[in-house]
């Protein structure tokens, strides 16, 4: 039993157990079993599996390891771990909360900078447009005025030249 030396990585990875377990699956398997051969040349089969079984044998170590912190934690006290808990999560967040505020603020300029540019344009067109229509409303009472004079002016005349 041996595997060629292409997959001495992935061998490194696995224990004795594992690499002889692996081994027999390839050679005695019900569907198209390897011969012994093709399992010690360079197979793309071969190294499919060793990599899938290197995954699995970290992601279980992983796994071990995250339950041992947590019996680890059961010996403390129900007070300690709210306390440990507390400070950790308080750790956290003092180091994500400045980063967080940074990704805030940069996304609202990003977000917001284009539409209250927009926005502002726009105020700065309406107070044009309402400074003109003023300037306007203005001219036409100046020339109401003018007319009314005028119409004062020709009926005080005309009264007068009517006898």
């Amino acid at each position: 039993m041996s595997f060629n030396q292409a997959y001495s990585e992935l061998l490194a990875i696995l224990p004795a157990s594992l690499k002889r377990e692996a081994w027999v699956r390839l050679t005695t398997r019900k569907r198209k079993p390897l011969s012994i051969s093709e399992v010690s040349g360079i197979n793309p089969e071969v190294e499919s599996f060793l990599q899938h079984e290197a995954q699995r044998y970290q992601k279980n170590l992983l796994h071990h390891r995250r339950m041992r912190r947590i019996k680890d934690w059961s010996t403390l006290t129900v007070n300690q771990t709210h306390m440990a808990e507390s400070k950790e999560m308080q750790n956290a967040i003092d180091g994500e909360l400045p980063l967080l505020q940074k990704r805030l603020l940069e996304h609202n300029r990003v977000t917001f900078g284009q539409l209250m540019q927009d926005m502002t344009k726009t105020h700065e067109k309406q107070i044009e447009a309402n400074r003109e229509s003023r300037l306007a409303i203005e001219d036409l009472k100046m020339k109401v005025r003018e007319a009314e004079t005028i119409l004062a002016y020709l009926a005080s005349h005309r009264s007068a030249a009517i006898p």
